[in-house]
């Protein structure tokens, strides 16, 4: 058994960090919310409080859920989180115990995104011209649509939920329908200027104010774009010798937006666009948490950085231990996308990571789940690719290609086919040979 380096409190079962704890030998308590277990937890390590509540976002209910177990009063050295919509509450919990946690005003420079426009636009950093619409469902009858494009999406949201282009007041008075039949508490929404260019992303380290490691890449498409398409999100790393001057650009724009929402430790994932035809790179948005998919299994690939473990590390006031070790090959990972239906089963992870090139597969959704189309954003789909090849021109191909050989083999039940439909459909699938998908 490891000596203990500290107590932390973590908000979300996040796989990545409670390995990280594990093996670092941290004395660790998780809070996670009914959505969760119902989704269908990690496994949570030996030695590992668990604390259930019925929504880990909710400060009442963490609370309640705290003191309900007896841990109240406990003392923790750390609070941390790697889940966007509990960034807020782990500050608030953070002053409540009187424990290292992401400052209040920290936190709402990376929850809202008009104060974090507004935070790094002072400080000299190039970003989109953006709007407030305070309730979307009640627009101001004299108000006027400000740019010739732009993006709408909560002002405090995630991934592309509820993200949309738009050009016109009655493209936002769609959204705004949209919206109230969605029966959603969000009202107040951002209108950004649409941003051209590249969208590149970071994923980096930063410990007492010091920028300690960044992981610079770009997607095929802009996120907003593949959605809007209907096709599966591409990324890639960027090497920082063959892709020096990528670095170049984007590093300062890091460092200056980083300073400006006062980050002074911990790992975030931030977006930038790339304009080609000036050179110019415009921040986009960050956020205090680790990027999505499978970045924490990129970037180790890549450069042999463990994210999580920094991320524990510097929660606790340790400075991370940060040896790069950067693989010649380029590396890049996509969605593998759903198929709107009844998943009936789909190749395993160890049939995928058999193709050639694939470093790292993951299925997410279990058999008989009832999943949506593509189209709804990003933040559902039924697994995850990674992949090296000698060249970017090459990667995104190769990309594709086991994408497509995965839908191939994907067998879903129809929705809202008839019972004759059905033995018609039934007589024409063979699933025998077919192994069933499920969590790995």
């Amino acid at each position: 058994m490891p000596h203990k380096v500290g107590s932390l409190l973590l908000l979300g079962a996040d796989r990545h960090i409670l390995r990280a704890c594990s093996e670092l030998g941290v004395d660790a308590t998780v809070v996670y919310g009914t959505s969760a277990k119902e989704f269908g937890l990690p496994p949570i390590p030996n030695g590992v409080r668990e604390v259930h509540v019925e929504d880990q976002h909710n400060i009442d209910s963490v609370m309640a859920g705290l003191f309900r177990e007896g841990l109240g009063a406990r003392q923790f050295d750390s609070v941390y989180t790697n889940d966007e919509m509990a960034i807020v509450a782990s500050a608030a919990l953070g002053q409540y115990f009187g424990a290292r946690s992401i400052p209040m005003k920290t936190a709402v420079n990376f929850r809202d995104k008009s104060v974090q426009k507004m935070a790094v636009r002072n400080a000299g950093v190039r970003t989109a011209q953006f709007e407030v619409i305070r309730d979307i469902t009640a627009i101001p009858d004299g108000w006027a649509f400000p740019f010739e494009s732009a993006v709408v999406k909560p002002i405090a949201g995630a991934a592309t939920a509820m993200t949309y282009q738009v050009t016109s007041r009655a493209d936002i008075e769609r959204v705004a329908k949209q919206s109230r039949s969605f029966r959603t508490a969000q009202r107040t929404f951002i209108l950004e200027e649409f941003n051209v260019g590249q969208e590149w992303h970071v994923d980096g380290v930063v410990h007492a104010g010091e920028l300690l490691f960044m992981s610079l890449g770009r997607y095929g498409e802009p996120f907003l774009t593949a959605v809007t398409e209907l096709t599966p999100p591409r990324m890639r790393k960027y090497d920082p010798l063959k892709d020096e001057w990528a670095y170049a650009l984007a590093t300062p724009v890091v460092r200056k937006a980083l300073e400006a929402l006062e980050l002074e430790s911990g790992i975030f994932h931030m977006e930038l666009f790339y304009d080609a035809t000036d050179g110019s790179v415009a921040f986009g948005e960050c956020a205090a948490r680790r990027g999505g998919g499978l970045t924490q299994e990129e970037v180790r690939h890549k450069f042999g950085v463990s994210l999580s473990h920094c991320a524990v590390q510097s929660a606790l006031g340790i400075s991370p231990t940060i040896a790069v070790s950067v693989r010649p090959e380029t590396v890049g990972s996509i969605h593998l996308p759903t198929v709107e239906g009844t998943l009936l089963s789909c190749p395993s992870a160890e049939e995928i990571s058999a193709l050639p090139g694939v470093v790292f597969a993951r299925i997410d959704l279990p058999t008989g789940y009832p999943m949506p189309d593509i189209a709804r954003n990003t933040l559902v789909k039924l697994g995850h690719v990674l992949l090296q090849d000698n060249s970017s021109e090459s990667l995104w191909g190769r990309l594709d290609e086991v994408v497509a050989w995965f839908l191939e083999r994907v067998v879903v039940v129809p929705p809202g086919a008839t019972p004759s439909e059905l033995r018609v459909w039934e007589q024409g699938i063979d699933v025998t040979s077919r192994p069933s998908a499920g969590f790995i």
